[in-house]
């Protein structure tokens, strides 16, 4: 089962890196099968916001301003 540490943390207080929980959990008898970091191998996003989008008329495409 894949278990999110931002989930595990609405259930309990959770003070310790993810490696340190890892460990924790596999001396307390939880098989622990990876660890994995979403988003490490992401770089150079570029985030923007769309304040209007207007359809052209006679054609699918539409004029946005981001």
């Amino acid at each position: 089962m894949i278990a999110p540490l931002s989930w595990l943390r609405e259930y309990v207080d959770i003070d310790c890196t993810p490696q340190e929980l890892e460990e924790k959990l596999f001396s307390c008898g939880f098989e622990v099968e990876s660890l994995e970091e979403v988003g490490a191998r992401i770089s150079r996003v570029v985030v923007g916001l769309v304040t209007s989008c207007e359809p052209i008329e006679g054609t699918h495409l539409h004029l946005c301003e981001v």
